[in-house]
């Protein structure tokens, strides 16, 4: 049942995008004067239909979609280049305002959805990770710690060896059999398409007691489903020197300060940032012990500096005599104003010598590094965060997450439009970017990008915004129509962006293109456009019987 309804809804959904599209083009032409044979509603074979001021309006035995037949639009039809009704015999302009018709509706619907889903209230347009951040930074996104099961697949070795569905597992490893030196990440070991021979660690949070795994794999899956997980950027402490206010803080090595006086950050130099903005007092949000706790600190002076955290065999840092764990005071007589300028720094003196001042062991040195032509030193670094007497180091790591809700955001009728205008704009750039990147990906490696879907991908998707309700249904609907009037729009043959290139081109050029030529290039993309949806499509199947 739930199969049938997502296609069903996927049916409706699509095919109303579609028709909005056809109408733009259908509006067009007739303002146009240009002869519209059919307006069909589905795909061919015709069902019925019946014709009204002499445009054939008729139900098509697939449904999905539909299409808008215009005298001209094949060359090779009869009157296509005598009639003055033809769609080829229009102006260059309204040639073009017909083409961009069906673009501009599918904008316009996205627009109209948007705005009214935002002053009803719906979760925000979250794409990219920065769009993540930013609504976890606005309160709007609620998670617990860890990585929370959901359910099993069939024969589930992680089932078998005693997991259970809302186990939290705060804390997971793999050691490989073949390969001891790979590092792999919580979200690889649980991805579906991961094939491991091993021993997997873990530690579970059930019921307030942590619980101990571990569990052998040849050449298997855990088989566990965890949705809605994610890897959320954190900064970890690496050393609280002793005696300084750090440790009068509490603050341990091992931590993961997650916001500083309420306000969320996520990478080193949002620390940076938040210290030196401090007044006086901060109160740090810190992860420890699989639990998340509050600290206060008295702040000073922000006195940012690098230590080395790495250095390379037989690099020019080794061999100026840099160690692991020195700390740098100034470069070239001045004081390094933040640490994530030292790359920069460096990058700027390439085939130069820069002089270091260091500390080691609480005592000060000066040390001269030749900077080759790559920029490069062959050193590894974190930050170093000093305020007065507070000490501490820290350095960029990642903390597991499970997303329990996404906030729905509302706006007021009038600042609503303004709002979903600059989503739309920037939604249009980010899917053209997306939709050249995937085509790329897909000639350059021969498979598709994860988390690419086509028809039954999305239609398999549908029927979770449809449980959701309006808001998300409408949301949805919106997305879908402006990716494909943003698509549409791209100058590939086949679709109305190549249409139009090659009006503009007609126009540059002052004069008429081959329509024969133009006819066989358009044939051509479409039936390039035909295997690139039926391989996604075939992906698609595929991932639904593994």
């Amino acid at each position: 049942m739930q199969l049938f309804l997502s296609i069903v809804s996927f049916i409706i959904i699509f095919s109303i995008v579609v028709l909005i599209h056809e109408a733009g083009h259908f509006i067009m032409a007739r303002r146009a004067g240009i002869k519209v044979h059919e307006f069909g509603i589905g795909l061919p074979p015709r069902i019925w239909g019946f014709k009204k001021k002499g445009v054939l309006w008729s139900i098509n035995a697939i449904p999905f979609g539909g299409f808008v037949r215009m005298l001209g639009e094949d060359v090779s039809e009869e009157k296509a280049l005598t009639s003055k009704d033809s769609f080829i015999n229009k102006t260059l302009g309204q040639r073009i305002k017909v083409v961009v018709a069906g673009v501009f509706m599918n904008i316009l619907l996205a627009f109209v959805l948007l705005t009214v889903g935002f002053i009803v209230g719906m979760e925000p347009l979250i794409v990219t990770e920065d769009d993540f951040l930013s609504q976890i930074q606005k309160n709007n996104v609620s998670f617990e710690t860890g990585m929370v099961v959901k359910d099993f697949k069939k024969d589930s070795i992680a089932e078998k060896n005693g997991l259970q569905k809302e186990d939290r597992i705060i804390d997971l490893k793999i050691n490989l059999e073949n390969n001891n030196n790979v590092f792999l990440t919580p979200e690889l070991i649980v991805a579906d398409d991961m094939i491991f021979s091993g021993t997997v660690y873990m530690k579970i949070m059930r019921d307030s007691q942590v619980i101990e795994k571990n569990i052998q794999l040849k050449d298997q899956n855990l088989g566990m489903k965890i949705p809605n997980f994610y890897t959320l950027p954190t900064i970890r402490v690496s050393e609280v020197r002793e005696n300084s206010l750090s440790s009068k803080t509490s603050l341990k090595e091992g931590d993961k300060i997650l916001a500083i006086n309420g306000k969320k950050i996520f990478y080193v130099q949002n620390l940076f940032e938040e210290l030196a903005n401090a007044d006086g007092q901060v109160e740090y949000e810190v992860f420890r012990d699989n639990e998340i706790i509050k600290l206060k600190a008295d702040t000073g002076e922000f006195q940012p500096k690098v230590v080395f955290s790495e250095i390379y065999l037989n690099s020019p840092a080794e061999k100026a005599g840099l160690q692991k764990g020195d700390l740098v005071v100034k470069v070239n007589e001045s004081n390094l104003d933040n640490p994530i300028n030292f790359p920069k720094f460096i990058q700027e003196n390439k085939g130069k010598k820069v002089d270091l001042e260091i500390l080691r062991n609480n005592e000060l040195s000066n040390v001269s590094v030749d900077v080759p032509e790559s920029g490069l030193i062959g050193v590894g670094i974190f930050s170093n965060i000093s305020y007065k007497d507070i000490d501490v180091s820290a350095y960029q790591d990642y903390l597991n997450i499970s997303v329990l809700d996404i906030a729905n955001v509302k706006y007021p009728f009038y600042q609503a439009p303004w709002k979903v205008f600059g989503e739309v704009k920037r939604l249009s750039v980010l899917t053209a970017k997306m939709f050249v990147d995937v085509i790329k990906k897909i000639v350059d490696e021969g498979k598709v990008p994860e988390g690419v879907s086509g028809p039954v991908g999305i239609a398999r998707m549908t029927y979770d915004f449809v449980e959701k309700g309006f808001a998300a249904l409408v949301r949805f609907t919106a997305l879908i129509s402006l990716s494909l009037g943003v698509i549409n729009i791209l100058p590939l043959p086949a679709l109305d962006g190549g249409r139009l290139a090659f009006l503009i081109a007609e126009g540059v050029i002052g004069r008429r293109l081959n329509q024969i030529w133009e006819s066989r290039i358009h044939a051509i993309g479409f039936i390039l456009l035909m295997l690139l949806i039926f391989y996604v499509t075939f992906n698609d199947v595929m991932e639904i019987f593994s």
